[in-house]
């Protein structure tokens, strides 16, 4: 799934999503605010290149590799998921041990 324009989850509802190829969910931003994903047979499930902001929401993750990605800002402030750890890639650039 892939849009130009934000991607923002919000509600009650379930969006169920099956990839085969890279990445289910993909954009710049994304911002989830509740609902439950469902994320299948994909080799990453979110991918932002820009912001991800997790507010609320249920995760249901059964990736490949990564389960969250980004490679800009991440906000986490609540939300579940229904596995014990959800791997999130961040790259090390973002990083400093000053």
């Amino acid at each position: 799934m892939f849009s130009n324009d934000p991607l923002t989850f919000s509600g009650n509802g379930a969006l169920e999503v099956t990839g085969n190829y890279k990445h289910c969910i993909a954009n710049d931003d994304i911002t989830v605010n509740g609902g439950t994903i469902h994320v299948t047979d994909a080799h990453d499930g979110l991918e932002s290149e820009g912001t991800l902001v997790v507010a609320d929401g249920v995760f249901a993750l059964a990736q490949e590799d990564d389960g969250l990605v980004d490679q800009g800002t991440v906000t986490i402030n609540g939300g579940t998921t229904g596995r014990s750890l959800i791997h999130l890639y961040l790259p090390p650039d973002l990083f400093s041990t000053g």
